[in-house]
């Protein structure tokens, strides 16, 4: 999860984007008039993850105008096209959240995070890679749990990496990951909770 600062201009956004990606991406160029996945990846901080690239994308390009977003996305080469229109969060309220979503489906959310104080909001167990291997774990170990709130006084949990800066008590706007946790309680249904991958200040 990282905290994002959205681009100001359409200038800082095609100066940044169009980079010409890691050093072994051979097929792309700085400043060629085109940006590409690998381009964007690079400054997303990502090696892998298309969906993370498109929700990085949404919230970095959220202050530009429709007309300055027209300009950067006809810079957009065809696989980053592609890739925007299949990924794309929902943007969504939080009483939206419910059984219909895919888990996996991209969704941006805006509201208020607040720590969750009762162990019940999320309980089970998360697979993580340790050791090379795929190992369970309670998930109030692997992440940190909130409960996200906006005007409609729904709330629906929300988690990021241990480890990571806590969200602010700002309003922020998040980018992320529709996920289900089994519950450890034999004959308890499964609940679902959004994996945050960046944040913006709203």
């Amino acid at each position: 999860m990282r905290k994002i600062e959205p681009f100001e201009s359409v200038a800082e956004a095609l100066a940044t984007l169009d980079n010409g990606g890691q050093f072994y991406n051979f097929l792309t160029h700085a400043e060629d008039g085109l940006i590409s996945t690998a381009e964007v990846s690079k400054v997303a901080g990502l090696f892998v993850g298309k969906k993370q690239v498109v929700l990085y994308l949404q919230l970095v390009l959220s202050k530009l105008s429709q007309a300055d977003l027209e300009v950067v996305f006809s810079k957009f080469d065809e696989s980053l096209k592609l890739c925007y229109r299949e990924y794309a969060g929902k943007r969504l309220a939080i009483d939206e959240l419910d059984d219909s979503l895919d888990i996996g489906a991209a969704v941006v959310l805006q509201g208020s995070a607040w720590p969750a104080t009762d162990r019940s909001e999320l309980h089970g167990f998360v697979f993580i890679m340790a050791a090379g291997a795929m190992m369970p774990v309670p998930i109030i170990e692997a992440y940190d749990i909130y409960r996200f709130t906006d005007a409609s006084n729904a709330a629906f949990p929300v988690v990021h990496t241990k480890g990571k800066a806590p969200f602010p008590s700002d309003r922020i706007t998040i980018a992320g990951v529709v996920k289900e946790l089994k519950s450890e309680k034999k004959g308890e249904r499964a609940k679902r909770y959004v994996e945050a991958c960046y944040y913006v200040l709203s």
